[in-house]
C-alpha cells in the first residue's frame, strides 16, 4: 500500500509540473511572440509569415521554398489556420513560431539560442523542460525537490519575462501584469490542483494534457516492440532480439478488387483517399469513418508491417519513412490474441499512463476528440475476450470520423470482417504477397552470418519465382537451415518439408542442450532420450489441434501444467522442453505479472496440430472414411457445433504436404478427404497450382486434384504466371480443356512446361521481359508457337 501511495504521489507532481510548464509556460511563450511580431490579432500566423516584408528581419525570410513548404507539419499548418490568437498553440509550436517569426532574434544556427543568458536561449531552456518532463518522465523524490523544481521554473519564466521587455521595449506594468498572472496560475496548480484546475479546466486545456501524457507514455512502451524475435524459439536465446528498422523489407502489397500495386511506405494514403470497389450507396458527403484491412497468408509479413509502422510513429517526422503518420495524434497497437481487455475503456486504463485517472471520467472521452490510429494484429486469432474489445471498438470508432482502422488478418477472416462493418465504414482492402523477387537475396542476406553465403546465394538463385519463398517467415527458416545444416536443404522443398526440417532441427538442439547437461544428461541413452522427447511431442501435438481449434495460440494454465507433469514424468526438464517449441511472454494486469507460453506463429501451431493428424493416420487409431473431419469434430468444443474449415485451410496444407512425403495407410482416401475439405474453404484455382508445388507434384495430389477440377471446373478463364507455370504444366494435361491467360515476367520461359498446355487455349498472352527488352532472342517466337491461341 506504501508503495502505490508513493508511486501515485511521483505521477501526481509530474503531472503538476506538465501543467505548470504548459499553462504558465506556454504564457510565457506566447508572450513572447505576441511582443516579437507585428501581427494583427484578426491575421493569422500562416498569412502573417507568407506576407512578411522584405525589410523584416524575421528568419523565416531565409528559407527556400522546399524548406518553408517543411517548415510546419499539416496538423501545425491546420492548428494555425483555425487558431488567428495562437491560444491553443503547445510549447513545440509556439517555440518554433518565435524562431521563425519574431523579429531581430539570432539566426537558426546561431548558438544563442542555447545560451539561457539571452531570450533566445531562455525560450529553448523552457521547451526542454517541458519535452524532459514528457518524454523523460523525471521522478520527485521528495516534497523538497519537487519544489525545487517548482522555484527554478518560476525563475526561469520571471528571467524570460525580463528578457522580452529588454528585447522589444515591453512596459514596466505590462511586464508585472503578466508576471502576477503566471505567478498566481502556478499557485492555483499547486494548491487545488485536482478540483480546481483540472476538473474545472477548459477541456482544450485537459485534452492537450491527455495528448502529452498518453504519447509520452506509448512511445515509451512501443519501443520495446521495434525489438522482436522471430526466431527465438529456435536458438533458445532472447539475445538474437533485432531491430525492426534495418531489417524490414518492402512487401508487394495489392489494393482491391481492381489489383493495384501500392507502394507498402504509402499504405496509410488509402485511409485518407477514396476507397475501390463498390460501396454501399450513402449520401454525397460520406460522414463514415475509414477502415482498411490487410490481408495475407501465415507467414507473409503481416505483423512485421504493422511492427514498422509502430517504430516509425516513434521516429520525428523528418525521419520517417513511412508516410501520412504525422496526421494522427495516438497510435493504438492491438494484438488480438492477448486476453486483457474486453472493451475500449479498459485497453486504455491497460496502456495509458494512471496519471490520467486525476481526471475523474472516461478516458474514451477524451480519446474521441483526438485523430487516432487503431493498429489492429491478427484478426484470425481472435478469442472471447478480444473478441468484445473489437466490437467495442467499432461499435465507437462508427461514430467518430476522427478514428481509422488498419487491421491485418489471414484471408480466410476478411470478407466476414468486411461483411459486418460495410454498412459503417469506407472500407479498402489490401492483399500482402510477401517479397518481390528481385529483394529476396538481400533478405536472406541481411539475416545470413555465416560462411555459406556463397551456397545460399547459389540456392536462392536457383529457386526462380518460387511461391514458397514470398513468404518472409520461410526465408527466415530457408537462412537458419542453412546457418546450421545447409546439407538438409535440397532444391526440392515445399513448405511442409521446410517446416519439418525446422521442428527437427529444434528437436536436434533440444536433444544437445539435455544430453550435454550435468544432471539431465547424466548416464543417459542417446536412444532413450530421444523416445522420450517424441512421447512428450505427441502431447505438445495434440494441444497444438485443441488450441486451434479454439483458437488460441497460447497454451492454457491446465496445458502448461500437464505438459510439466509429463516432462517430470519422463523425467526430462519441462523449461527445456516447453522453451524448445514455445516462446514465454510476459504481461502485468493489475500489478500481476502473468506468464504464458506461446507458440511463436500460427502456421507452426497449425504444423503442429498437422502432425498430430498424421499420427493418428499413422496409428490407425481413426474409422475409415471421413477420418480427419471425425477427428476434428471429436477434438472441437463444443462437437455439437459444426466446423468452420475455412479457418482450417492452412491446417489441410500442412497435412497434404506430410501426407506427400509421410504416407499414410489409407493414403488414396486420406489425399480425397484433405482435398474435398480445402475445396470447401472455397480454394481458388491458384491455390490449386499451389497445392500442387507443396506437395511436390506427388502423382496421388496430381490425381486427386485433377479429379476435382474436372469435376468443377474454373468458372472464369485461368490465369497462369512464371511460379505457377511448372504446377499448370503438370496438372493441366490431366484436366479437360480450358482457357487460360499466360502472364509470364521473366526473361526465361520454360517452353517444354509451355507445350504441356498445348491442348488448352490461350485467351491471352503477356511476356513481359521481351516486351520492355527486345532484342535478337528467339524466345518469344519459340514460345508462340508451343501455345494455341484462340
Amino acid at each position: 500500500m506504501a508503495a502505490a501511495t508513493a508511486a501515485a504521489t511521483v505521477d501526481y507532481s509530474r503531472l503538476k509540473l506538465l501543467c505548470i510548464l504548459e499553462g504558465p509556460g506556454a504564457a510565457v511563450l506566447s508572450h513572447v511572440l505576441n511582443y516579437g511580431t507585428k501581427k494583427t490579432a484578426s491575421v493569422t500566423l500562416l498569412d502573417y509569415l507568407i506576407n512578411l516584408p522584405y525589410t523584416s528581419t524575421a528568419n523565416y525570410l531565409t528559407l527556400n521554398g522546399e524548406q518553408k513548404r517543411r517548415a510546419f507539419t499539416r496538423t501545425e499548418k491546420n492548428q494555425m489556420a483555425n487558431d488567428p490568437l495562437c491560444q491553443s498553440f503547445d510549447i513545440i509550436l509556439l517555440h518554433k513560431c518565435i524562431r521563425l517569426a519574431c523579429e531581430n532574434v539570432a539566426e537558426l544556427n546561431d548558438t544563442r539560442w542555447q545560451d539561457d543568458n539571452v531570450m533566445e536561449g531562455l525560450v529553448t531552456k523552457i521547451k526542454a523542460e517541458r519535452n524532459e518532463c514528457v518524454h523523460e518522465r523525471p521522478q520527485m523524490t521528495d516534497e523538497q525537490h519537487f519544489m525545487e523544481k517548482i522555484s527554478d521554473l518560476k525563475i526561469l519564466f520571471n528571467r524570460s519575462l525580463q528578457a522580452v521587455k529588454d528585447k522589444y521595449g515591453v512596459s514596466d506594468p505590462e511586464t508585472t501584469n503578466i508576471r502576477d498572472n503566471i505567478t498566481r496560475q502556478m499557485e492555483d496548480i499547486l494548491q487545488a490542483f485536482t478540483g480546481k484546475v483540472i476538473l474545472q479546466m477548459d477541456f482544450n486545456k485537459r485534452l492537450c494534457f491527455f495528448k502529452d501524457e498518453s504519447v509520452s507514455h506509448l512511445r515509451k512502451i512501443y519501443k520495446q516492440f521495434e525489438y522482436f524475435d522471430p526466431l527465438s524459439f529456435l536458438s533458445g536465446s532472447q539475445e538474437e532480439r533485432v531491430h525492426i528498422q534495418p531489417i524490414f523489407s518492402k512487401l508487394i502489397l495489392k489494393e482491391q478488387p481492381k489489383n493495384l500495386d501500392i507502394d507498402c511506405l504509402d499504405l496509410l494514403k488509402v485511409l485518407t483517399t477514396e476507397p475501390q470497389g463498390p460501396q454501399p450507396s450513402q449520401p454525397v458527403q460520406d460522414q463514415r469513418p475509414r477502415l482498411a484491412i490487410v490481408s495475407g497468408i501465415a507467414g507473409s509479413g503481416k505483423t512485421t508491417l504493422l511492427t514498422f509502422m509502430l517504430s516509425e510513429w516513434l521516429k520525428e517526422e523528418c525521419d520517417r519513412r513511412i508516410k501520412h503518420l504525422e496526421e494522427y495524434d495516438i497510435v493504438l497497437r492491438i494484438l488480438c490474441r492477448d486476453t486483457d481487455a474486453e472493451d475500449l475503456e479498459t485497453f486504455l486504463g491497460l496502456v495509458l499512463p494512471s496519471s490520467l485517472s486525476v481526471f475523474n471520467e472516461p478516458l474514451v472521452n477524451y480519446l474521441k476528440h483526438c485523430k487516432v490510429l487503431f493498429l489492429i494484429d491478427g484478426l484470425d486469432e481472435l478469442n472471447s475476450t478480444t473478441e468484445k474489445l473489437i466490437n467495442n471498438i467499432l461499435n465507437t470508432t462508427k461514430y467518430n470520423r476522427n478514428f481509422f482502422i488498419l487491421a491485418a488478418s489471414r484471408p480466410e477472416r476478411v470478407d466476414q470482417f468486411l461483411a459486418r462493418t460495410r454498412q459503417d465504414y469506407k472500407q479498402s482492402q489490401i492483399t500482402i504477397e510477401g517479397i518481390p523477387v528481385s529483394r529476396r537475396m538481400e533478405f536472406v542476406l541481411q539475416y545470413s552470418t555465416s560462411t555459406n553465403q556463397d551456397r545460399l546465394r547459389k540456392f536462392m538463385k536457383k529457386q526462380g519465382n518460387m511461391t514458397l519463398f514470398e513468404l518472409p517467415l520461410n526465408l527466415l527458416f530457408l537462412v537458419t537451415l542453412f546457418e546450421d545444416n545447409p546439407d538438409c536443404i535440397t532444391t526440392k522443398i515445399t513448405q511442409s518439408s521446410l517446416y519439418t526440417h525446422i521442428h527437427e532441427w529444434c528437436t536436434e538442439k533440444l536433444h544437445h542442450r539435455i544430453s550435454v547437461h550435468p544432471t539431465w544428461g547424466k548416464n543417459e541413452l542417446e536412444e532413450t532420450l530421444r523416445t522420450r522427447i517424441k512421447r512428450v511431442l505427441k502431447e505438445v501435438y495434440q494441444l497444438a489441434l485443441q488450441g486451434l481449434l479454439q483458437d488460441r495460440l497460447s497454451l492454457s494454465d491446465e496445458d502448461t501444467k500437464w505438459l510439466a507433469d509429463y516432462c517430470k514424468r519422463e523425467d526430462l526438464p519441462s523449461h527445456q522442453v516447453l522453451g524448445a517449441f514455445f516462446t514465454l511472454r510476459l504481461s502485468i494486469i493489475n500489478r500481476i505479472v502473468k506468464r504464458k507460453y506461446y507458440t511463436p506463429h500460427k502456421g507452426l501451431l497449425e504444423y503442429f496440430a498437422a502432425r498430430h493428424i498424421m499420427q493418428c493416420l499413422h496409428d490407425e487409431s481413426l474409422p475409415g472414411p471421413g477420418a480427419i473431419r471425425s477427428l476434428l469434430q471429436g477434438t472441437a468444443q463444443p462437437q455439437t457445433q459444426p466446423l468452420d474449415l475455412r479457418s482450417l485451410r492452412n491446417l489441410f496444407w500442412h497435412v497434404a504436404g506430410l501426407l506427400s512425403i509421410q504416407e499414410a495407410p489409407t493414403c488414396p482416401e486420406t489425399i480425397k478427404e484433405v482435398i474435398d475439405m480445402l475445396s470447401e474453404t472455397g480454394a481458388k484455382w491458384n491455390e490449386w497450382l499451389s497445392l500442387v508445388e507443396d506437395t511436390d507434384y506427388n502423382e496421388s495430389f496430381l490425381q486427386g486434384i485433377a479429379h476435382h477440377v474436372t469435376e468443377n471446373p474454373p468458372r472464369v478463364t485461368v490465369r497462369i504466371r512464371d511460379n505457377t507455370l511448372a504446377s499448370a504444366a503438370a496438372l493441366l494435361p490431366r484436366t479437360p480443356a480450358t482457357t487460360m491467360e499466360l502472364w509470364l515476367d521473366n526473361e526465361k520461359v520454360n517452353v517444354e512446361n509451355v507445350r504441356a498446355l498445348i491442348d488448352h487455349q490461350c485467351h491471352e498472352l503477356s511476356l513481359h521481359h521481351h516486351y520492355k527488352h527486345p532484342g535478337n532472342t528467339c524466345a518469344s517466337d519459340t514460345v508462340l508457337r508451343a501455345i494455341d491461341r484462340l
